[in-house]
């Protein structure tokens, strides 16, 4: 099992690698505020090993259904978000990307799960605004 001990390790020599200083902060224990640029992402410690967890959107306030179903589609079989998973926060406006890592893990398998769900938030926020624009549309 991963110990947030090694995490911390990992995430200090990706720190190290990409020459990011400050790259996370601890506000609890077993959480690890993670900030990437432009990106603000949570690693949150699990009995069987961590979740990646960022808000990637916000709900349109008109007809928000085509953009939820669109995401539906995304969701299904990970066809469009990797291992991840979209929803919402239970403000139920807020939409996030949650990737589940559940197994003992190397520091490279670690950097290449983290490079992997940063591509998907980058892509997902991306994706979310351009269709939250169209949501008036009648077609995704």
């Amino acid at each position: 099992m991963i110990t947030e001990v090694v995490i911390e390790q990992y995430l200090n020599k990706f720190a190290i690698e990409y020459g990011l200083a400050d790259l996370y902060e601890k506000p609890g224990a077993k959480i690890f505020s993670l900030d990437l640029d432009h990106r603000s992402i949570h690693l949150l410690m699990t009995e069987r090993g961590f979740l990646l967890h960022g808000s990637v959107g916000v709900l349109p306030e008109n007809d928000a259904e085509p953009l939820l179903l669109f995401l539906l589609n995304a969701n299904y079989l990970g066809q469009g978000t990797g291992s991840s998973t979209l929803g919402l926060k239970p403000d139920t406006q807020t939409l996030t990307l949650t990737m589940p890592v559940e197994y003992e893990i190397s520091y490279p398998e670690f950097k290449d799960v983290l490079e992997e769900y940063l591509n998907y938030y980058d892509y997902w926020i991306e994706e979310i605004l351009e269709k939250t624009k169209l949501c008036s549309s009648p077609t995704l």
